[in-house]
């Protein structure tokens, strides 16, 4: 059995391997906001619709994922912001879920997420796992 990416890209059209992209866009950020269980805030603002992800990963800190689609990232410009700028943005938007506490770390963006499809696992001797 094999499982890194450029093996099965070795072999994609045996697999039968696709691979889309998300629309959705992401901001990584940790918290001082202790968030008990994984839980969601969706926000309603000027730029478009947000959503956070949260939940507590240590004693003392939460992990706090930003999310939205492009037109609402573009509108927020956080596409073109600087970093402290979009970290103070996100504040603003999730002011009342982060109760007075601030976003910390640097915010980490991802353009996109994608999803890759096999239509088969197994071909010949070969086993894709993971």
């Amino acid at each position: 059995m094999v499982s890194n990416s450029s093996f099965r890209r070795s072999f994609e059209g045996d697999f039968g391997t696709s691979l889309s992209y998300l629309d959705s866009k992401f901001a990584w950020f940790g918290t001082t906001k202790r968030f008990e269980t994984l839980s969601q805030t969706f926000v309603e603002s000027k730029h478009g619709a947000f959503n956070a992800h949260h939940y507590r990963y240590s004693p003392t800190m939460s992990t706090f994922i930003v999310e939205c689609d492009r037109a609402t990232w573009e509108a927020a410009r956080l596409d073109r912001l600087p970093a402290d700028e979009g970290k103070a943005l996100c504040e603003e938007i999730f002011y009342q879920t982060l109760d007075g506490h601030t976003l910390v770390n640097q915010q980490i963006f991802l353009a996109q997420l994608s999803w890759l499809w096999n239509r088969r696992w197994s071909v010949r001797n070969m086993v894709l796992r993971g």
